[in-house]
């Protein structure tokens, strides 16, 4: 879920929107706090509605799982680096979408995720430049 989002365009409410409800809350001049009164109405979003957050998390999750399709088909590498960039695009994504969600056994597999695929990233990025300088001092060397 994306961030919570808090409204004031109603000086006697103040909406709180979610995911799945915008729930109003009366209060009666002031800010919500520990005494707020409880939701007094709840306003359904329309059948069919997709949220925004809902759209990023299956976005992230597409990036993963073509990934690992595409290994399993023998597509793909999964030492290459558009495995490697796939998972950690899709990983990172959810790690925010985690984060701001509050969902934090899904933040922590999330940031292994996107963590364990930027290190072997880089260590191929730099084991590649270093495949391609020993090249050419070789190339260099038998001239």
């Amino acid at each position: 879920m994306l961030a919570t989002t808090i409204l004031s365009t109603v000086p006697e409410f103040h909406f709180l929107a979610r995911t799945e409800r915008i729930v109003a809350l009366p209060t009666h001049g002031r800010p919500p706090g520990r005494d707020a009164p409880y939701p007094d109405r709840t306003t359904t979003l329309p059948k069919g509605a997709v949220m925004l957050d809902q759209i990023v998390q299956i976005a992230g999750s597409l990036l993963i799982l073509t990934a690992f399709v595409a290994a399993q088909r023998g597509w793909l590498n999964p030492q290459s680096r558009r495995y490697l960039v796939l998972n950690l695009l899709g990983s990172a994504v959810l790690a925010v979408e985690a984060a701001f969600g509050g969902q934090w056994g899904f933040l922590l597999l999330e940031t292994v995720w996107a963590v364990v695929s930027a290190v072997a990233l880089v260590k191929d990025v730099i084991g590649g430049a270093r495949r391609k300088r020993d090249k050419r001092e070789r190339s260099r060397a038998s001239l």
